[in-house]
């Protein structure tokens, strides 16, 4: 009698690779194990095995794989099919953000990454605001009625007339002197804050005396109208003698060169000037500077004026430490210098546009163009003076205005 021989049962290995990891794979009988990690299969007599992929919170995955195939490739996928990996399809919310994880990821990141710099913008575009307003440079529609006479002199015509204050031509009554004549607007006097400007520029200014700074006499109220007695500079603004075509070698010899000596004596008495500009930069007849309104300057040693965070000055002339509202000193000024120094060889700014609040984000992110590329013929050593006094760190200027324009001083007497 002949006896059946026994069947062998051959055991295979198979690895699934899932997207989740971790799933169940499990035949029509059993569970065999997780996706991941070498599966032994039992094929039981079978050619081809139906295999099922499963995992909570994913679609279930169906499958067949003939016993041949195992014996070849002992994974699935194959490698070229789906990048080697069993994509299952998300079932619910946590399953959908676990598929898109690195974008969801990206995203997060992004948003993380962007909120500090949309609100450090905000805080950019308030204090931007705020020095608008603070500084703008139209006159005001108001102001006090002309008086005929303050103190011993008698008022003649208007010279000026800014947001706080009307200027006046005045002689006095004895010696027929002339002289300035500033007196503060009305709808300003009852402001603390703009009197405490206006009488700090009394005692500032009273107390440098240098041939390129205005002088001021006197001092004093009326009346309820608060006025400053300052020397007449018969003339005009360095603004109205700006042209587009920059100046001359020896023009620039002639303004540029007094005005950084007579900062640089400010800066060493103690006085920073903190709006400097060409408005404030007068010239004589016969062309000599006279600096004037130190109405913003503050004496290094005396506590400030201003709240904390608050930045005063002119946005087209302001360094970026003011315009960001921290601690700012001579190097500030020395900044502005560098920007009038700019425009008066160039003849034009290195920052403008035609919305102030653009001029102050460029201050801050944007890099001035070399200025001998906008003039030709101005001579790099100038170029390379204007650019370190451009720098966007206080620390990376000249050590002081009075280095600076012997710098410039060196560098203008050079250019032939």
């Amino acid at each position: 009698m002949l006896l059946a021989a026994p069947v062998v049962s051959e055991e295979l290995r198979l690895t699934v690779y899932t997207d989740p990891p971790g799933a169940t794979v499990s035949n029509n009988f059993d569970a065999l194990g997780v996706s991941g990690v070498e599966l032994p299969i039992d094929p039981k007599g079978r050619e081809v095995l139906e295999l099922t992929v499963e995992k909570p919170g994913w679609k279930s995955a169906h499958f067949s794989l003939s016993v041949e195939s195992i014996r070849e490739t002992p994974f699935y996928p194959r490698e070229e099919d789906h990048a080697g990996v069993l994509q299952l399809q998300p079932a619910s919310v946590g399953a959908y953000l676990f598929r898109f994880r690195w974008w969801v990821g990206g995203l997060l990141g992004l948003v993380l990454l962007a909120a500090p710099l949309i609100w450090f913008q905000h805080r950019l575009r308030q204090r931007a605001l705020a020095l608008i307003a603070l500084t703008a440079a139209a006159p005001s529609s108001g102001g006090s009625p002309r008086p005929k006479r303050v103190g011993p002199y008698t008022v003649l015509d208007e010279l000026g007339r800014g947001g706080m204050a009307t200027v006046y031509a005045g002689r006095h009554e004895q010696d027929k002197s002339m002289v300035a004549i500033k007196i503060l607007h009305s709808e300003v006097v009852a402001d603390p804050g703009f009197q405490a400007r206006f009488h700090r520029e009394v005692s500032l200014s009273a107390r440098l005396t240098h041939p390129s700074i205005a002088q001021v006499y006197d001092s004093g109220e009326q009346r309820g109208m608060s006025f400053l007695i300052m020397e007449l500079v018969e003339g005009g603004s360095l603004r109205a003698a700006l042209r587009p075509q920059g100046m001359t070698k020896a023009e620039a010899l002639e303004v540029l060169v007094p005005l950084f000596d007579a900062i640089a004596y400010a800066h060493r008495c103690g006085v920073v000037h903190r709006d400097l500009k060409p408005d404030n930069v007068l010239l004589t007849k016969k062309g000599k500077v006279k600096v004037t309104d130190f109405g913003l300057a503050r004496h290094l040693d005396s506590d400030t004026l201003t709240a904390t965070g608050t930045a005063l000055g002119t946005p087209a002339y302001m360094a970026p430490e003011q315009v960001q509202g921290v601690h700012f000193d001579f190097a500030s000024d020395q900044y502005a210098l560098g920007i009038i120094a700019f425009e008066g060889l160039v003849g034009q700014r290195p920052f403008d546009a035609e919305n102030p609040m653009e001029v102050v984000f460029m201050h801050l992110t944007e890099l001035p163009q070399n200025p001998c590329e906008l003039r030709r013929g101005l001579p790099d050593q100038v170029g390379a003076v204007v650019l370190k006094m451009l720098e966007k760190a206080p620390e990376d200027r000249f050590p002081d205005v009075a280095q600076a324009g012997e710098a410039l001083r060196e560098a203008l007497e050079g250019w032939t």
